[in-house]
């Protein structure tokens, strides 16, 4: 059996896929029991395809979901290698060595395989690897309308959401710049509103068939969802905001490419859109705060593969800014590589810092453990723990959590700490100290659990406190 690094996600798509496969169809009408106190639909957490999928494979030839999942993964990294080159195809001649260089460099650049295996929850990885076919679907739309490639161009987007709904703003950029491309006629964009009606029908159709599996209530979910990473939450209108101001740098891409006069033809209006707006996003956020790694690398993936667009089709004629550009994605890598600890992207026993789990699972039973950290995501793929957190907070239903979260972590007080503890029916919190190989070190008050708690229990190198 294969298992990824601590910090990865994988473990969330194991536990959402054993739990269908636990349960079958049945399970999308029933709420999660292990995270988020128990209230959030199970249909919330993860989209249908790649549990059911996961299952069917895991029934046919009995291998670990963990195995399923982490060749899944593997399987969509290659395919999106071919699904951009037959998209940038589509849009003008590419010759045979232009191909083989757009290809090596895909595979070859480490970011997005590497991220995939240590950062990422692999229904998301899918869907953002599946993108360039989506995108072929809407393209052949434009080409030649008729209905059956418009129902194409709907089934696909419909697909695409029911694996992740998170890949949504992704996807959305790729639209914009396939929209922008078509509209590309004789050195000028002309018609770009008639092209994006014929683009946003097909997919608001998609949207529309999706929401009506998750439920309507699920995108208010999203919306009115109090918490962000667990802090104490928002003002729904302050949310709405941060939605519009984050379409600025998508605004700041269309406006950079209506107003370039040396663009050539329409491959290029999709690079530059793609590659500025990921740009934009990845610029404000570093800007908003260089210390944290996690958010301003969120983008990368994508701005990646605008990196290869550059240097295969746009050709920068500066050797030092094609050094440049070639070095980055393995400079990056490199670097939060070391901030990771130099983990083993794969390996055959499970991560030392989420190992004292089994103990944990011994002990809680079926009472609620708080954990955190990546003990968080790593507890369901392999016990069945309730526990207060989860794996997916923008859905969650209960702001208890989050709150309660907060103060547990954060909080000096030992008196606001029982009384969110009894508050959440928290029988056991797991304590990671400073020796800990838990990556994650979250609890900032370590003093205060002793004279909080009852008793507690070394585990390996982790304290369980009982209440």
């Amino acid at each position: 059996m294969l298992f990824p690094s601590q910090t990865s996600l994988i473990p969330v798509t194991v536990a959402l896929s054993s739990f269908f496969a636990k349960f079958g169809f049945k399970a999308f009408s029933l709420n999660y029991p292990y995270w988020y106190l128990g209230t959030t639909p199970y249909k919330y957490l993860t989209g249908p395809i790649v549990p059911i999928v996961e299952s069917l494979i895991n029934g046919a030839i009995n291998v670990s979901l963990f195995n399923i999942t982490i060749y899944l993964i593997i399987l969509t990294y290659a395919l999106s290698v071919l699904g951009w080159v037959l998209l940038l195809k589509k849009m003008g001649d590419l010759k045979n060595r232009t191909v083989i260089l757009f290809t090596l460099l895909l595979l070859l650049f480490p970011w997005r395989l590497f991220s995939s295996l240590t950062l990422s929850e692999g229904s998301l990885v899918m869907a953002q690897n599946l993108i360039p076919f989506v995108l072929l679907s809407f393209w052949a739309l434009l080409e030649k309308p008729n209905l059956k490639r418009y129902l194409f161009a709907v089934l696909t987007t419909l697909f695409l959401l029911l694996i992740n709904t998170g890949v949504l703003p992704v996807f959305l950029v790729g639209l914009m710049s396939l929209t922008l491309a078509e509209s590309f006629r004789e050195g000028k964009l002309e018609k770009v509103g008639e092209v994006l009606k014929r683009t946003m029908a097909p997919f608001l159709l998609g949207f529309a068939a999706a929401s009506f599996w998750y439920g309507p209530s699920y995108w208010l979910t999203i919306l009115f969802n109090p918490s962000l990473g667990g802090v104490s939450g928002l003002k729904v209108i302050v949310k709405i905001f941060n939605l519009l101001r984050s379409t600025l740098p998508l605004f700041l891409a269309v406006v950079a490419v209506y107003f370039t006069r040396k663009i050539k033809d329409r491959k290029t209006v999709f690079i530059l859109t793609w590659v500025l707006t990921f740009s934009f996003l990845t610029f404000f956020r570093f800007l908003s705060d260089p210390d944290f790694w996690q958010d301003w690398t969120t983008w990368f993936s994508q701005l990646e593969i605008g990196l290869v667009f550059i240097l295969v089709f746009l050709k920068p004629k500066s050797p030092v800014l094609r050094g440049l550009f070639v070095l980055l994605p393995f400079v990056l890598t490199f670097f939060v590589f070391n901030k990771l600890g130099k983990p083993a992207l794969l390996g055959k026993v499970i991560p030392e810092g989420v190992r004292s789990l089994e103990q944990v699972s011994e002990i809680v039973g079926t009472q609620r453990v708080f954990l955190s950290g990546a003990t968080v995501f790593w507890a369901n793929a392999l016990y069945d723990i309730n526990q207060v957190r989860g794996g997916r907070d923008g859905v969650a239903r209960d702001d208890n959590w989050a709150k309660g979260a907060w103060v547990l972590r954060e909080s000096p007080s030992s008196e606001e700490t029982k009384e969110w503890v009894d508050k959440l029916g928290v029988s056991y919190v797991l304590i990671h100290p400073e020796n800990s190989p838990e990556y994650y070190h979250d609890f900032k008050f370590l003093e205060k659990w002793p004279t909080t708690a009852k008793s507690s229990q070394n585990i390996l190198e982790d304290v369980i406190y009982a209440f």
